[in-house]
């Protein structure tokens, strides 16, 4: 765990001079908005895609007899 942890800094202390090198305060704020735009789009579509696959297996159950929640 130690090591991992070790190798997590090391990664994180390359990317934010690589950062400081390369891109300037205002675009990085940009293109952190952007990504985290991204990851949430895409939470938003797999929360989707679990709702509609428990949905699914909810009528699945009804449709057999089994069960009878809704």
């Amino acid at each position: 765990m130690h090591k991992n942890l070790r190798g997590i800094q090391t990664l994180y202390a390359r990317l934010s001079h690589w950062k400081e090198e390369h891109i300037k305060e205002n675009p990085s704020i940009l293109l952190l908005s952007f990504v985290v735009g991204v990851l949430c789009a895409l939470a938003g579509w797999v929360l989707k895609m679990l709702i509609k696959l428990i949905q699914q297996w909810i009528v699945h159950i009804d449709e057999l007899g089994s069960i009878h929640w809704l």
